[in-house]
């Protein structure tokens, strides 16, 4: 089923900037055909809030069936079949019996001796089971799949090189693919399909102007007070424009975990008054 727009978390900010990546992302929503859009960068940088800003914008939208993150972050996502059946699973069932059922006989038949030959039939026709329950499924309503954390998958990445490998016969399909080496699965994407339908982004650090932003508001939801301004502008300093850092020094903070003195001494006054050449060289 499509996710439905959540309630903002307790202290949450609210989705700031990217308005170029959001141009994109609604560019391939509303696109008719099948196209892959990788999400690459630092760690902390927002990734994860960008796929979660889709089902946010569009889980309302009636012609799309946007499915629930499956993050590589669980290892039961390291096995290729789990990942389509866990797609089935999030689409819908019932729509998905046949192939459902052919993978509980595949998994079966694996346990005993077979021919070689015969279970890479079987896997063929398995396969072809689910891309057919799957278009049936996309000729009603545009799919959005998302995946993030590419990177817990390590020595796996068999498992969504061999979705990609399927993903191409997908039909009316965005897949959103998340995570810090995203961009060689991008590569080895574009080896095999039309370029034109494979896209990247490559996030980068807030400016300076919107992380003030996310940690004005951030300090608002959270109900602290706000810091003076030459703490703020440490504060800014030394999260290189990462949301996650800023999150987690106003939290900090709030709780009492890190002191604001121990922020003066960690970044000199004279850090506020240089340029900005100046900063990203220090950094």
């Amino acid at each position: 089923m499509s996710q439905q727009n959540k309630p903002q978390i307790k202290g949450q900010v609210s989705f700031i900037g990217r308005k170029q990546e959001l141009a994109l992302i609604e560019r391939l929503i509303y696109n008719e055909s099948t196209s892959f859009l990788f999400i690459t960068g630092d760690g902390g940088i927002g990734k994860t809030r960008l796929l979660n800003e889709i089902s946010s914008r569009y889980g309302n939208n009636n012609q799309l069936n946007i499915t629930s993150i499956l993050d590589f972050d669980d290892s039961a996502l390291h096995l290729t079949e789990n990942v389509f059946s866990r797609i089935a699973e999030a689409l819908d069932r019932r729509k998905f019996e046949p192939y459902l059922q052919k993978l509980t006989d595949y998994k079966k038949i694996q346990t005993i001796e077979v021919r070689r030959e015969q279970l890479i039939e079987l896997k063929e026709a398995l396969e072809a089971s689910f891309i057919q329950s799957f278009n049936k499924l996309s000729e009603h309503q545009r799919i959005v799949l998302r995946f993030d954390n590419t990177d817990e998958l390590k020595g796996h990445t068999e498992v969504l090189e061999n979705f990609l490998r399927l993903g191409k016969k997908l039909k009316n399909t965005l897949v959103v693919i998340s995570g810090r080496d995203a961009d060689k699965y991008e590569t080895f994407l574009k080896g095999k399909l039309n370029e034109s339908s494979v896209e990247i982004i490559k996030l980068s650090p807030f400016p300076k102007d919107e992380s003030q932003t996310y940690l004005r508001e951030k300090q608002y939801n959270s109900a602290m007070p706000a810091l003076r301004l030459e703490l703020e502008q440490k504060l800014l300093f030394l999260s290189g424009g990462k949301p996650i850092l800023l999150d987690l020094a106003v939290e900090w903070i709030a709780h009492g975990i890190i002191e604001l003195d121990w922020i003066s001494q960690a970044c000199p006054e004279v850090v506020i008054i240089l340029s900005e050449e100046e900063i990203s060289q220090l950094r």
